[in-house]
């Protein structure tokens, strides 16, 4: 069977963050342009993979103190999809994170908390992420600090952290605790969630010796990639700018030092979008120049990669869960590009 092409769809929102449901739909985040009068909204589309076309399903329009402030993740397992907001800290009716359930043809309001007590006069939910196994969720903010919680139950297991600028975080269960992985420019924490103090801190590392490099994103591998930690290593200088993949392996024993693997050159242009495949197998990315790629996870190597896949920076990218399709958007437009056969099997 031929490759089908790729298929597009053009919004009235910018869409800020692309994720898919366990069934194949996908699910997007985004706002009106300044003064169009659209606030934050979720839109749904169905992309079955038996026709060529994205199609609307349904959609959800949400209030925020900005409207171009939004993240969202789907649950692995469920149609329950998280949605982090900016909210007035000075407010204690602000609700930072709503759960909604996509019923039918309909997305359904479940539960609105606040997870963080900031000062500020304002913050962001700036990163949502449930953990691989839909047990937890996580909540990054734009004032530095980050929350794990319980899913469904919304209970915190710890106060919220204050960690710096955070890039992105990811959690995984390892010799009997659960182990979050935060990841700043310089820096990427380890914490025991149950204690919530610091296991490990991994440096950002100097490739070739002589050229620093800043992260840009983590992951820790699943099922077949289980017991790695995966980061995305940026190098943007006069001399030399790309991406890399870096790659530890995880200790024995929950204090045991991580051991360095492997180093892969991935792109000649800093990577800007990054994910990992629900089984764990795969990598992809979005980089600077305006591409997307895959990669096997167990190899580091390149197994796809289309150019100019978008016509302005993309700052969100996901798969699948049967990895038949990679979703990105960029701006106002929403990509669903299928995979070969020979990667998705």
């Amino acid at each position: 069977m031929p490759l089908r092409k790729s298929t597009v769809a053009t919004t009235d929102l910018s869409i800020y963050v692309v994720d898919v449901t366990p069934d194949g739909q996908v699910v997007t985040g985004g706002s009106g342009y300044d003064d169009s009068g659209v606030q934050n909204r979720i839109d749904v589309y169905d992309f079955s993979g038996k026709g060529s076309k994205l199609v609307p399903y349904t959609s959800l329009s949400m209030e925020s103190l900005r409207s171009n402030d939004i993240s969202l993740a789907v649950h692995p397992s469920s149609s329950i999809i998280a949605v982090g907001l900016s909210v007035p800290a000075p407010s204690s009716a602000g609700k930072d994170c709503k759960i909604l359930d996509l019923t039918g043809s309909s997305i359904v309001p479940r539960l609105a908390v606040r997870i963080n007590s900031s000062s500020q006069s304002e913050y962001t939910q700036t990163i949502t992420r449930f953990s691989a196994s839909g047990k937890y969720l996580i909540a990054g903010f734009s004032d530095g600090k980050i929350a794990v919680l319980r899913y469904p139950s919304m209970t915190g297991l710890f106060p919220p952290l204050t960690i710096g600028e955070i890039l992105d975080v990811d959690l995984q269960t390892h010799c009997g605790e659960e182990v979050l992985a935060v990841a700043s420019p310089k820096t990427i924490r380890l914490i025991n969630v149950r204690t919530g103090a610091v296991i490990e801190v991994i440096e950002s590392p100097m490739l070739n010796q002589t050229t620093a490099g800043t992260f840009a994103a983590c992951r820790f591998g699943r099922h077949s990639s289980r017991g790695y930690l995966y980061a995305v290593v940026n190098v943007n200088s006069n001399h030399k700018s790309g991406a890399f993949i870096c790659l530890w392996q995880l200790g024995k024993r929950i204090h045991s030092t991580l051991r360095k693997g492997k180093t892969a050159s991935v792109t000649r242009s800093p990577i800007t979008a990054f994910n990992m495949s629900s089984d764990g197998s795969l990598l992809t990315y979005a980089a600077e120049d305006n591409s997307i790629g895959v990669i096997n996870a167990s190899t580091l190597q390149p197994v796809y990669r289309l150019r100019n896949a978008h016509e302005s920076p993309i700052f969100t990218i996901t798969m699948s869960s049967d990895n038949s399709f990679i979703a990105s958007a960029a701006s106002n437009q929403l990509r669903v590009t299928p995979l070969p056969n020979t990667i998705s099997k």
